[in-house]
């Protein structure tokens, strides 16, 4: 698991009298303690003690398991298991909060910070994987717009993708489907994303021109904490595939 850090705060080390018995903060002195294996150098006994009360407490949490994987799943482009599996997860979570099936999901290979390996899955597994706090986003968009979406996933060679198929060459849109069939530039598409995304960023800018957006406080790790503990009790192994979703001819 990766380092952990503990910030110690000390704010009111430098004061200065403003009145009678009336004192204000002038200087904050922070000091960053790392908890790892050198957590034995530590030189106070009480900061010490703790300290390692906190450790035991988070390794506890974190080395829970909570599922199996049957594959390892790596990131990559034009598509990977790990992203497909995160795009498939999004899509499924989307249409359980709308309670109607959304259109098309995206993910972006950059949010995954790591591999899922075959074998145990824990809650470190996840906060290792997806390690920032990105939300869930639901965005409305004109079909012209999809299309002008995957012109620039063209370009970039592919994201993680789900609820469609398109085919590239040399950075061209070649073809593209939604839900198996062609792009009505005038209907009214929901792709599932996450606020990164949606916000425009990885060169996204035209996720910005939608018609509705609906932003939530549910996490992408908690949604994937979630879908593996829900195939955890249907004793299903957690598992994805390579398809047509993403094509470099």
């Amino acid at each position: 698991m990766k380092n952990i850090f503990i910030t110690i705060l000390l704010p009111l080390l430098l004061l200065s009298c403003v009145g009678k018995n009336e004192y204000k903060p002038v200087s904050v002195v922070c000091e960053s303690i790392k908890i790892d294996s050198t957590i034995t150098q530590i030189s106070n006994p009480e900061l010490e003690k703790t300290l390692n009360t906190y450790k035991q407490m988070l390794d506890k949490e974190m080395n829970q398991v909570i599922g199996k994987s049957a594959l390892y799943m790596d990131k990559g482009k034009p598509q990977s298991l790990l992203s497909n599996l995160t795009a498939d997860v999004l899509m499924i979570a989307g249409s359980k909060y709308l309670k109607e099936p959304v259109d098309l999901a995206l993910m972006n290979n950059g949010g995954l910070r790591t591999v899922l390996k075959k074998g145990d899955i824990t809650i470190g597994d996840m906060f290792s994987i997806y390690p920032f706090e990105n939300s869930m986003v639901i965005l409305f968009m004109k079909g012209e717009k999809i299309e002008e979406l995957f012109e620039d996933l063209a370009s970039q060679g592919g994201e993680g993708l789900a609820g469609c198929s398109f085919e590239f060459k040399a950075g061209e849109l070649k073809k593209l489907l939604v839900g198996g069939k062609k792009v009505d530039k005038d209907k009214i598409y929901k792709l599932v994303t996450i606020d990164y995304l949606a916000a425009g960023n990885s060169d996204l800018e035209v996720l910005l021109d939608n018609i509705k957006r609906i932003d939530t406080d549910i996490t992408l790790r908690s949604l994937m904490i979630n879908y593996v503990q829900e195939m955890t009790l249907q004793n299903k192994e957690i598992t994805s595939k390579i398809d047509n979703r993403a094509v470099a001819l």
